[in-house]
């Protein structure tokens, strides 16, 4: 299936380094972006917290706008 999405700047910016960090294609990483996205909005509509936990073990909430 293709789609045409319109990306604000700054998201084309993020897009373009996490490709060129990950060498994956724009494809690839928008396809990620959005099964991370689902994950966190069926963690939400459970009431569960969507948590980062560093290699240190600091821990912190998730919280998408």
């Amino acid at each position: 299936m293709k789609i045409t999405v319109n990306l604000l700047a700054r998201v084309m910016d993020k897009l373009e380094e996490i490709t060129d960090w990950t060498g994956e294609s724009k494809t690839d990483a928008i396809n990620r972006a959005i099964q991370l996205y689902g994950l966190y909005q069926d963690a939400v509509r459970k009431g569960e917290t969507f948590r980062l936990v560093s290699a240190d073990g600091t821990q912190r909430d998730v919280h998408i706008l």
